[in-house]
């Protein structure tokens, strides 16, 4: 629990702030760090972008898009509070210096926790030949300067697509032109079980493993080899696979990288597979783990101060530190949107943010 005394003297910093802000129009808003705006405005756009309806903030607090006037709301209960159109863009200054101004939502300690996590942390993106859509280039010095969105610290590209093991057809594009802006990189595994395309499925695992330690020669890579694991009927693990078999074919998948690269692999799953597939398996790899904020399981999952805090989505332990509590100490970062809009790219794309006292983790040394 976070020292109440230091508590007491920074949300009585915030609020005087906020009420300083309100006599000197020229005063920036209280969230000016650029992570904590991107943060708020992606899950405004997962919002607008879901299926359903609302996103948790808190216990009985949603942020709610009306989809007859396209209109931002507050809603707690059944009262909806609108949010002044001029506000969307930068959400954050209507919390604080508009309706949030008292905390009536009781929210204002999660923003300055947040703040302050997110104040120690980098946010990047994860790139494949979808947004580079007919060829089209991304152009990676907007990526680079595009501060205004979200300050884009390091990339993850795909370079193997496991259902045929060819490379990415953007791959060698995206590497060369990424490293020359001076980005630190990532490669991701699109990990592919398909009983009917390949029903020899350990085999084309160690097919695929083999191909991706392929895909290193030559290269410049910061982070170490990623795992992405996920489901999908063709182009991912199909639903026809047990756990069981899941998780000998990512053993052995897993074994011929760590071997051949002599480093750890990170695992890239949904925190549904990997509860239902690979937990207790694996516990001893780093996760990094999908977890949009629109998902059906955030409005079900309690909340209490300083200790389980899935504001706007996010499951993070304020006590020890860590994303997502229930995976312990291995879950190393966080996808929290699939909506990301930074410039220079030309479809929408993955967004991640990974803590500074994390960031060694990924590193390959």
């Amino acid at each position: 629990m976070v020292n109440k005394t230091l508590f007491l003297l920074l949300l009585l910093f915030i609020v005087g702030s906020a009420v300083a802000q309100k006599k000197m129009k020229s005063s920036k808003p209280l969230t000016e760090d650029t992570n904590s705006k991107a943060f708020l405005y992606y899950a405004v756009m997962d919002v607008k972008h879901a299926s359903s309806d609302t996103v948790c903030l808190e216990n009985n607090v949603y942020l709610y898009i009306n989809r007859q006037d396209n209109g931002l709301y507050f809603k707690k209960y059944d009262k909806l509070y609108p949010v002044p159109k001029k506000y969307y863009s930068d959400i954050t200054t209507f919390i604080f210096q508009s309706a949030l101004a008292n905390d009536p939502y009781g929210i204002l300690e999660r923003m300055a926790q947040m703040n302050g996590l997110l104040k120690n942390s980098k946010i990047g993106i994860d790139v494949a030949s979808h947004q580079s859509p007919t060829g089209q280039p991304i152009d990676w010095h907007k990526v680079k300067a595009d501060t205004a969105n979200a300050p884009i610290s390091f990339i993850i590209m795909r370079s193997i697509r496991g259902y045929d093991n060819s490379y990415d057809p953007r791959f060698l594009t995206h590497y060369t032109q990424a490293s020359a802006t001076g980005f630190p990189i990532g490669f991701y595994h699109n990990f592919v079980l398909n009983r009917s395309h390949r029903p020899d499925y350990l085999k084309h695992a160690e097919e695929q493993a083999y191909k991706f330690v392929e895909s290193f020669k030559n290269k410049k890579v910061a982070f170490k080899p990623i795992l992405d694991i996920e489901v999908h009927e063709k182009y991912a693990v199909g639903k026809d696979f047990s756990p069981d078999e899941i998780r000998k074919a990512t053993k052995v998948f897993i074994d011929f990288v760590e071997r051949e690269l002599k480093t750890d692999v990170i695992i890239y799953t949904f925190e549904s597979f990997y509860y239902t597939n690979l937990k207790g398996y694996f516990d001893d790899r780093y996760v990094w783990i999908a977890r949009y904020p629109h998902g059906a399981d955030f409005g079900k999952q309690g909340t209490y101060p300083g200790s389980k805090n899935p504001f706007l989505g996010i499951s993070y332990d304020f006590v020890n530190q860590r994303f997502d509590y229930r995976l312990k100490n291995n879950s190393i970062g966080w996808q929290f949107s699939e909506n990301g809009i930074v410039k220079g790219t030309h479809n929408d794309v993955d967004l991640s943010i990974i803590l500074n006292k994390d960031y060694e983790k990924w590193l390959w040394k």
